[in-house]
């Protein structure tokens, strides 16, 4: 397991050494910190599909690290534990903070190593900050996503189902769909700046951060009832 970590590390820090490569050679099209920035909302010519892959492929690497929650619980240490009558609840939400400490490590990393780029890609004025709580919340929100899946199909697959869906949602809101429920429902759009509207003073982005919280709450709720009736025998 340690093991399957260092190289899962490895390959995130490689992966994140694309994605600057990637932005540095097209800055027009990228923005500081462009990871959680995204495209100007004008950006529907015919290579938007090929500027999104750069923008996803850490939450990709992002996913992959995560895999494998629940079996970890269900077949690995977290069996022995339950077997010995430990909260299932206290078990999943233990992992789940775990996780979350994880995508903060992540999204530190990542701003520390934009910073050395940032000059040669496209000014942000505003919302920063913002941005970076909203990136961090929906990345959050996925890797609830990609642990609930688990308790139904095989982790691999989660994987590939939930970066179709983020490849997909942005592609469709970036280039056809602009409406606040579109947005809500195709939340992974919400982890670019330019699209939940951190970067432009609108106060629909207050909509959209209280949709991430609730879409948050939700998911531990769904996973806490199923991983509640989980037989793990």
């Amino acid at each position: 397991m340690l093991k399957n970590k260092f190289v899962l590390s490895i390959t995130l820090v490689l992966s994140c050494v694309l994605q600057i490569i990637g932005f540095c050679r097209a800055p027009a099209t990228y923005f500081e910190n462009g990871f959680m920035i995204g495209l100007d909302k004008k950006d529907i010519g015919f290579g938007v599909a090929t500027s999104i892959l750069p923008l996803l492929i850490t939450v990709c690497f992002i996913l992959f690290f995560t895999s494998g929650t629940v079996e970890n619980l269900t077949h690995g240490y977290g069996k022995l534990l339950i077997v010995r009558d430990y909260s299932k609840t206290l078990l999943i939400l233990k992992r789940f903070l775990k996780n979350c400490l994880t995508i903060v490590c992540i999204v530190i990393f990542q701003l520390l190593i934009f910073l050395f780029v940032n000059n040669y890609l496209t000014p942000v004025e505003n919302g920063m900050l913002k941005a970076v709580l909203m990136y961090f919340l929906i990345l959050n929100a996925l890797v609830l996503m990609q642990c609930f899946l688990e308790m139904y199909i095989p982790a691999y697959i989660v994987n590939i189902v939930i970066f179709i869906y983020c490849s997909v949602s942005y592609y469709l809101v970036q280039m056809f769909f602009h409406s606040t429920v579109a947005k809500l429902i195709m939340f992974p759009c919400l982890l670019f700046g330019m699209q939940n509207e951190a970067v432009s003073a609108d106060n629909t982005y207050y909509l959209y951060l209280a949709g991430a919280i609730i879409i948050n709450l939700l998911l531990v709720i769904l996973c806490i009832r199923k991983f509640k009736k989980i037989d793990i025998f």
